[in-house]
C-alpha cells in the first residue's frame, strides 16, 4: 500500500502528497532509545522518509514521506549521549537538511545539538544541494563544534541527466552553491556522490561531469555505476541502456581523476600539526591509532596547531600529531607531544573513494603504541 500510494502521489502531483504516508505518517521512533556500541561517535536520526523522488531512488517508496522528529527529543538524546561519554554526534536523515518541525529548521537544530555540553564535534549526512540556506552555511562556518565539512551530492554534471534524475538543480546552480560555500570559508572540505552511466548518458554528458569534478576539486567522492532499482521512476520510465563496460570505464576514469585530486588535497597538510579524534587502534597494527583529522588555522608560526583526544573509552590525554606522509585516502603522522588542552572542533581531512567506499579514517603512525599511552 505504501509503495503503491507513493508512486501514485508522485505521478499525479502535489495535490495527492498525503496518499504517500498512510500506515507510517507519524513513524519517527522518537521514543526509541538506541543501544549504542562503544566508540566516540553516536548517530541520531532526526527525520524519516524523503519528498524528493529522485528518479533513481527507492526511499520514498520504502520509507514514506518526510517526517521530522521533535527537536526537544533530539536535544535530550544528544545530552544523554554526552553523559555516556561520546564526543561526536552525526545527525542522520535521507535529506537531513530539509528538517523542519514547527519553527525549527536544520540550522537551528544542528546549532542546538552543537551547544550540548560535552559534545565536541557534530556532523550531518546526507544533505541535498537544494536545502542550503545561508543560515545553515553560516552555522557550519561559524560554530566551533560543527565540523567544517559538507557532503554535497552532485550525481551528474549534465543538465539533461540532472533533469531525468529529478535533482531540481543545474550544473550552474551547483557551481554557484560551491562558490558560495567557499566564499564563506575557503578551506571547507567538500565531498560528493556521483552516478556514472545513468539512463541514456552520452559521452558528452559524462564529459560535463568529468569537467565539473576537475574544476571543483572535491576532497573526496563516492563514485558508483548506475544500478536500476525496482519501483523507481527510472525503472518504470527510462531504459537502462548504457552498457556495463561503458559504465565501468567512466567510473574508472572519474575515480582516477578524483584520486589524484584527493592526493593533492592531502599534500596541503604535510608537515602541519593537526587535531585527530582517535577512534581506536588501527586495523593493521595495535601500535597505531585511527581517527579523523580536524583543523583550525592559526596565523602564529604558520602552522595548524591543535590537540588529539581519544574520546569515550580511550585514555584521557591530548596529543599533537604532525603529518609526515599522505596517500590519496589516508595520512600518516607522529605524536608530537602531550598537551593539557581541550580539543578544538573543526572538520576532518576526508579520504577518497577506493572503488566503493573507503572510510574517512586517518592512520596515525605513532612512535609508541597507544596501549602504552593508555597505561
Amino acid at each position: 500500500m505504501l509503495i503503491r500510494n507513493a508512486m501514485r502521489s508522485q505521478e499525479e502531483g502535489v495535490d495527492h502528497k498525503e496518499l504517500a504516508v498512510d500506515l507510517s505518517e507519524y513513524e519517527t521512533y522518537h521514543d526509541v532509545i538506541p543501544d549504542r556500541n562503544d566508540g566516540v561517535n553516536a548517530w541520531i536520526a532526526v527525520m524519516r522518509g524523503c519528498d524528493n523522488f529522485c528518479s533513481f531512488c527507492v526511499v520514498p517508496y520504502t520509507r514514506g514521506r518526510e517526517r521530522s522528529r521533535d527537536p526537544e527529543g533530539i536535544v535530550q538524546e544528544a545530552r544523554r549521549i554526552a553523559e555516556q561519554g561520546f564526543k561526536q554526534i552525526t545527525l542522520l536523515g535521507q535529506n537531513v537538511n530539509s528538517y523542519r518541525f514547527d519553527d525549527w529548521d536544520f540550522a537551528r537544530l544542528i546549532t542546538a545539538v552543537a551547544d550540548v555540553p560535552g559534545i565536541e564535534r557534530v556532523r550531518f549526512t546526507s544533505p541535498h544541494p537544494k536545502d542550503f540556506p545561508l543560515s545553515l552555511l553560516e552555522a557550519v562556518v561559524s560554530h566551533p563544534n560543527i565540523c567544517k565539512q559538507i557532503h554535497l551530492p552532485l550525481q551528474s554534471g549534465s543538465d539533461r541527466m540532472l533533469g531525468l534524475m529529478n535533482r531540481t538543480y543545474t550544473n550552474k546552480e551547483y557551481r554557484v552553491l560551491v562558490d558560495r560555500i567557499r566564499t564563506l570559508r575557503s578551506d571547507i572540505v567538500l565531498s560528493t556522490d556521483i552516478i556514472c552511466g545513468f539512463c541514456g548518458e552520452s559521452d558528452a554528458e559524462f564529459a560535463e561531469t568529468y569537467r565539473l569534478v576537475e574544476e571543483t576539486r572535491f576532497h573526496s567522492a563516492f563514485i558508483f555505476k548506475y544500478s536500476e532499482r525496482k519501483n523507481t521512476i527510472a525503472a518504470r520510465k527510462f531504459s537502462d541502456d548504457v552498457s556495463e563496460p561503458v559504465k565501468t570505464e567512466r567510473v574508472t576514469r572519474l575515480f582516477d581523476l578524483q584520486r589524484g585530486i584527493s592526493y593533492e588535497r592531502n599534500r596541503e597538510y604535510l608537515k602541519t600539526t593537526v587535531p585527530v579524534l582517535v577512534e581506536g587502534d588501527a586495523k593493521r597494527s595495535a601500535a597505531q591509532g585511527m581517527g579523523k583529522i580536524g583543523w583550525q588555522h592559526h596565523r602564529h608560526l604558520g602552522q595548524v596547531r591543535s590537540t588529539l583526544s581519544t574520546g569515550r573509552h580511550g585514555f584521557p590525554c591530548h596529543l599533537r600529531c604532525v603529518l609526515h606522509d599522505v596517500v590519496c585516502g589516508t595520512s600518516a603522522g607522529e605524536i608530537e607531544s602531550l598537551v593539557p588542552a581541550p580539543l578544538p572542533q573543526e572538520s576532518f581531512l576526508s579520504s577518497t573513494l577506493q572503488k566503493r567506499t573507503l572510510p574517512n579514517k586517518i592512520c596515525l603512525g605513532i612512535l609508541q603504541s597507544l596501549a602504552a599511552h593508555k597505561k
